[in-house]
C-alpha cells in the first residue's frame, strides 16, 4: 500500500501547493472513492435474474 504523499506524487501533485488546495485535492480524491465504493457494492447486491422462456404460442393474434 502506498503512502498518501507518494500517491499525490504519483498523481502530479504539486508539493508547493497551498494547505487549502491540498486539502481540497484530498477531500477530493475521498469523495471519488466512497462514490466508487457505493457503485462497486450497489452493483454486488443486484441478483441477476432468471431468464424467462418466451413462447411464439402464447400470444394471441390481434
Amino acid at each position: 500500500m502506498q503512502s498518501m504523499s507518494e500517491l499525490m506524487k504519483e498523481l502530479g501533485f504539486n508539493k508547493e501547493a497551498s494547505f487549502e488546495a491540498k486539502k481540497a485535492f484530498l477531500k477530493y480524491l475521498f469523495k471519488q472513492a466512497d462514490i466508487k465504493q457505493k457503485e462497486r457494492s450497489l452493483s454486488l447486491d443486484k441478483k441477476p435474474q432468471e431468464p424467462v422462456q418466451l413462447s411464439l404460442f402464447d400470444q394471441e393474434c390481434a
